[in-house]
């Protein structure tokens, strides 16, 4: 008599600690699946975005999720990507982007670059530091690296 308990007890334990699991995965799922921004005025461009909650969303939500630099850039390149083209038809002006907003000049020097002895380093020290395949690159596409532009034509 107690071995048919014990299975009863046994089989409603484990039926319930299978429906609380099933239970805390479905609410895990539709909590993952709901896109974690809101919708934000074309103004906006400060909105951060991860890649789930973005492939999620609608074309309305991800073009007002990009920056207002990116929508800028997307309205000159309509044909870069076709699925804006309704988007860029509704909000066809260009937007004001803030100071804050700009792209870091890529060609300034890195002013985190820092040699073992705590100074900066020069375009020379970079160069040195260099391997000759990137040389050889950089000497190729000398457009490309206007800082090293003395140094590459020394070597030419």
């Amino acid at each position: 008599m107690t071995i048919v308990y014990m299975r009863r007890y046994c089989l409603i334990t484990l039926a319930c600690t299978a429906l609380f699991a099933y239970g805390c995965n479905a609410t895990k799922d539709t909590e993952k699946n709901e896109p974690q921004v809101t919708k934000s005025t074309p103004a906006s461009s400060k909105v951060q975005v991860d890649y789930d909650s973005f492939k999620n969303m609608d074309v309305e939500q991800r073009w007002h999720a990009l920056s207002a630099e990116r929508r800028n850039y997307l309205r000159l390149n309509p044909d870069l990507y076709p699925y804006f083209k309704p988007m860029i038809a509704l909000e066809p002006n260009m937007e004001e982007v803030a100071a804050g907003d700009l792209p870091i000049n890529n060609t300034a020097p890195n002013p985190h670059a820092f040699s073992e002895e705590g100074k900066q380093k020069t375009p020379q020290e970079w160069w040195d530091s260099f391997s000759e395949s990137r040389k050889k690159y950089m000497i190729e596409h000398a457009d490309e690296y206007p800082l090293f532009k003395e140094i590459i034509e020394k070597e030419k």
